[in-house]
């Protein structure tokens, strides 16, 4: 287990440990990490908390709060007592992978849900889960979904069987969140039981990929998520990517005998993945399933997926240089012109005519700027966070630091107006879509400037004044997570953030929040200032939406009570009522 507290110098076995101590004498008397750490402390194997949770990198707002525990237990001037192992990680993990979790045996492999109750799960998976992860073509398996119910003595594949399977179970998982009754008397752990049974398990292992055991796996991955096994999701999501490139779908297809509608979907599924392992990887802190360099698949087309069989459409966009082009004139600029000027006068009369209807904001727009972004993400986490981190100076990490902070900024002024989620924006259209943008973009935020924060909040009164650009940096961090909770309505309501917001991981992002904002009141407010009060108005706000959260998600619970037990022991000097 990677020990995320600063240790002393004295327990520092490696090179490059004590390299890091050499390059961070100036940063006061704690030992400062700039990203990852290229040791562990405890032995994983013999603690079973401990073996659940596995290696928690510095990217994790698990890892934060730990760091933040620890020097509050170790200032405290009355010892702290408590139960053996309360010093370990594991006590503020908040996840569920060290919970129980039973496949069901006796389940019926053949059953199928009356239809009425599989149109609504179905209706329920693509409304709330397939624009932010296109891990399937629409209307390929709605045409196989038809034909499933209307022939019911035909066979269908164990694949295809798993994979419906589980999209009635991320469904009902989703219903079950929003107070929605359950539709039949199978719920979501019976659906992934038999999906599991048919096409997850020994599949997953001993048989050779195909495409759709690429999309079973993808959506295994993503289930587990969504009810808290988040270790697990991270392992079955690596068999996935793994999955994917030996379909070679990292890669551009120059394939003839593929038609274009059918690359298009494959490359969504790869960014699907490529994006569901980014949330999984800031989550545990694990590291990254994929290189950048192994990848060259082309950009999402903003275009809706039944526009992907229009010939006119396809011959304008086909060309590869018109096709980089195009993309990257619209990710350029923020403007609602069609983005072809500039490509060339042959091109643009004939795209310009068969995109003109099409090119207004939607959905797989809103796909092109997710993936944008996460790309930003995943350069970030690598750059800052990887062990070779510790190899750089704090002046390059802090020039790092700066420069991704400006193209998250820059990601954002370039946001269609539809999308833009710092505006009052009352329209039904496109709510998911902003919600789901907002909380990537201060997730983003906060993992790109969280070093600078962390820096700032182990100096000491007697350590030199920071610089002004790590005080800055810091200041954004803090502000990130302030614009976060300000993102949540006043009064908690359950059904309205897991109807709107990204309900698979939505706790993760209230925990970094939380976290960010704990680090700056311990750390660096005094009691009754204006600013400790905005924050404590915000702490208690965002722990009043874990409290809500907590009757349907165990997560949520679980991060509510590490929360108050941090709150119960530290916040009193600054008048926060845990009534």
């Amino acid at each position: 287990m990677t020990h995320l507290a600063s240790p002393p110098a004295a327990s520092l076995s490696t090179t490059t440990a004590s390299l890091a101590q050499q390059q961070n004498a100036d940063a006061g008397p704690s030992i400062f990490s700039f990203g990852g750490v290229d040791y562990t402390e405890e032995e994983l194997g013999c603690d079973e908390k401990l073996l659940t949770i596995g290696f928690v990198g510095e990217h994790s707002e698990i890892a934060w709060l730990y760091r933040l525990k620890r020097d509050l237990d170790e200032d405290n001037p009355t010892p702290i007592k408590e139960p053996l192992g309360c010093d370990a990680i594991s006590s503020v993990n908040y996840l569920q992978d060290n919970s129980e979790f039973l496949v069901l045996d006796h389940v019926d492999l053949a059953r199928r849900p009356p239809q009425i109750v599989a149109d609504r799960l179905v209706d329920a998976y693509f409304n709330a889960v397939h624009p932010a992860f296109p891990l399937i073509g629409k209307s390929l398996f709605l045409n196989q979904y038809q034909s499933f119910y209307s022939k019911p003595n035909s066979e269908s594949s164990k694949r295809w069987l798993a994979l419906l399977n589980l999209i009635l179970a991320i469904a009902a998982r989703h219903l079950y969140l929003i107070d929605q009754p359950q539709p039949d008397r199978e719920d979501h752990r019976t659906f992934f039981a038999r999906a599991w049974r048919l096409s997850v398990g020994n599949v997953a292992l001993l048989d050779h990929p195909d495409l759709q055991q690429v999309q079973v796996e993808g959506l295994a991955a993503l289930y587990l998520l969504s009810v808290g096994q988040v270790n697990r999701s991270w392992k079955t999501i690596g068999i996935a990517i793994r999955s994917a490139m030996t379909m070679g779908l990292n890669l551009r297809s120059e394939s003839e005998s593929v038609p274009y509608f059918s690359k298009e979907l494959r490359y969504r599924l790869w960014w699907a993945l490529s994006m569901l392992d980014t949330i999984l990887c800031e989550m545990t802190g694990h590291p990254l399933s994929i290189r950048e360099t192994f990848c060259t698949t082309p950009l999402p087309v903003p275009l809706m997926e039944e526009d992907l069989s229009d010939a006119r459409i396809m011959q304008a966009i086909t060309d590869q240089g018109t096709q980089g082009a195009f993309l990257t004139s619209l990710l350029s600029k923020r403007n609602t012109d069609l983005p072809w000027q500039g490509i060339g006068n042959t091109t643009e009369p004939r795209a310009t005519l068969a995109t003109r209807n099409i090119m207004k904001p939607n959905a797989s727009l809103f796909l092109l700027y997710a993936v944008e972004l996460d790309q930003l993400l995943r350069k970030a986490i690598e750059n800052l966070y990887a062990h070779k981190a510790m190899r750089q100076s704090w002046d390059e990490i802090e020039t790092a630091i700066s420069t991704f902070n400006s193209h998250a900024d820059d990601w954002l002024s370039r946001l269609p107006a539809e999308f833009d989620f710092t505006t009052s924006n009352t329209t039904q259209t496109f709510t998911q879509h902003r919600a789901n943008l907002a909380f990537r973009f201060y997730a983003t935020k906060l993992i790109i400037t969280q070093p600078s924060l962390r820096r700032l909040s182990l100096q000491s009164s007697e350590a030199r004044s920071p610089a002004a650009t790590c005080d800055n940096i810091a200041a954004i961090c803090v502000q990130t997570a302030c614009q976060m909770v300000d993102f949540l309505p006043e009064e908690a309501d359950r059904v309205w953030l897991y109807s709107v917001a990204p309900w698979w991981c939505i706790v993760h992002n209230i925990m970094q929040s939380i976290t960010v904002l704990l680090i700056e009141l311990f750390a660096r407010t005094h009691s009754g200032t204006p600013r400790t009060a905005s924050i404590t108005h915000r702490v208690k706000k965002a722990t009043r939406w874990l409290k809500e959260m907590s009757a349907k998600d165990p997560s949520s619970q679980r991060a509510w009570l590490v929360c108050m037990d941090i709150l119960s022991r530290h916040g009193s000097k600054f008048g926060l009522d845990l009534n």
